[in-house]
């Protein structure tokens, strides 16, 4: 689009707004800020223009990574990123309200995606995320986005308030000691009305004006020690909300999803751009070995960087989870009967998988248009459906979602030029590789 051109596909509709709303203000009758100075306007400008664009999904981990690193630290939170994060908190708040509110904000949020997703069919463009109205599962794409993305924030955000708290209140240790014992204000009797002055006048009034306003007295105005602690109201909705899903969720509930229950305590989104393959290695290897407790910058550093360089193939992938001590099996797309021999791999219990495949596509007179390569996890099946459940590692962009089994096959059934390979998916056997536990080690 136009707009896109503007602003290089780089937060498109945050900086169209921003900019579209100071130049509103250049016009007299709309100019708010007319009674700034030069300083505070450009303050002021500065600060909306930084808090706006924290509102762009692609910085939300990178915004919240920042965040905990700041908390960890003795200095005070720079007011910028506090108001960055209380706005990008307010922006993705609706689950952390009364259902009837959370439930009508989604219903409308996600009819503007499928009349988004309707656009795109009839302009020929790959259906955006979430815009498909045939096959978006509603429920699992509220929770994965509760669990991921909305709880993450707001209790980091509930952490920053209350650390901006502590840092403004005063310990009461330093408070001054009131000028009147509490204990002689009850037990003390009241003094008698004092007489009036022969002018009429009375002279404990007068003492208690000063320049015509009422004078406290000094216990009214003795510094007080503030609150600390942060109500979060929103932890009980959140709870609420997420299990209301997860009971709509279980419409497509079936015996195929215990690689779920496995998988998604341990699941974290991918911390970079380029870590699908990480953060898919990661959340398996924290599966079986729990006590390791890995995070992707661990494994990158000392394992996949030097057996990963110039991209990741499934054949890299397994050579990495081979150095681990942990046995896998690849698949190819080019298999004999590979869609039959996909739905039984993932109708077994013991299995987890790691899918590679061409994420956006779109059929055009039978031709594939790719757009980018991709891994991610398989959590679940729903037979009836013929549905996979997919655990995404862009999971800001791309929430735990279902997809029809042949369409995935079809996106894996295409070619990876780096491997000389087709693409396919990688096979982790959870049960052996416990068993085997303790006889292999991680080098990590």
């Amino acid at each position: 689009s136009d707009v896109a051109l503007i602003y290089n596909d780089r937060a498109v509709l945050e900086n169209h707004h921003v900019s579209a709303a100071f130049r509103l203000m250049r016009i007299d009758d709309y100019n708010i800020l007319s009674e700034f100075s030069s300083d505070e306007y450009k303050n002021f400008r500065h600060l909306v223009i930084e808090m706006v664009l924290a509102t762009d999904m692609s910085s939300h981990f990178t915004q919240l990574k920042t965040m905990k690193s700041l908390l960890s630290m003795p200095e005070n939170i720079e007011k910028s990123k506090a108001l960055a994060l209380v706005l990008h908190s307010a922006d993705i708040s609706h689950p952390g309200k009364p259902w009837t509110m959370h439930h009508t904000w989604t219903e409308l949020l996600m009819e503007e995606y499928f009349k988004q997703g309707e656009k795109e069919k009839e302009l020929g463009l790959p259906c955006s995320p979430l815009c498909d109205r045939d096959n978006t599962l509603v429920a699992e794409s509220q929770i994965g986005f509760i669990q991921y993305i909305v709880e993450p924030s707001f209790v980091v955000m509930g952490d920053m308030l209350e650390k901006i708290l502590k840092s403004l209140s005063v310990p009461d240790s330093e408070l001054p000691s009131p000028s009147i014992p509490a204990k002689s204000i009850v037990s003390s009797p009241s003094p008698p009305p004092s007489p009036k002055s022969s002018n009429g006048s009375n002279p404990q009034h007068d003492e208690q004006l000063e320049n015509g306003r009422e004078r406290k007295p000094s216990s009214m105005t003795t510094p007080i020690s503030r609150l600390t602690t942060v109500r979060r109201p929103w932890i009980e909705y959140l709870k609420e909300n997420r299990e209301r899903w997860i009971r709509e969720a279980e419409l497509f509930s079936t015996s195929f999803h215990v690689a779920y229950n496995y998988l998604n305590p341990h699941f974290e989104g991918q911390e970079h751009l380029s870590f699908c393959d990480i953060a898919c290695a990661s959340t398996i290897l924290n599966t079986l070995f729990p006590s390791q407790k890995l995070n992707q910058s661990i494994i990158y550093s000392y394992v996949a960087k030097a057996h990963m360089s110039n991209g990741i193939t499934l054949a890299k992938l397994s050579l990495f989870f081979q150095i681990c001590g942990v046995y896998s099996i690849i698949r190819y797309s080019d298999h004999e009967n590979f869609e039959e021999q996909f739905r039984e791999d993932i109708k077994k219990q013991d299995n987890f998988i790691i899918v590679n495949y061409w994420r956006q596509y779109y059929i055009n007179e039978k031709d594939y248009i790719h757009k980018s390569g991709h891994f991610a996890l398989i959590a679940g099946f729903d037979q009836k459906t013929d549905y996979v459940l997919i655990l995404d590692p862009n999971a800001t962009r791309f929430p735990h979602h279902w997809l029809p089994l042949k369409h995935l096959v079809r996106m894996m059934s295409t070619y990876d030029k780096m491997a000389s390979m087709p693409r396919g998916y990688l096979i982790i056997t959870h049960q052996n590789n416990n068993k085997q536990s303790d006889q292999y080690r991680i080098y990590l």
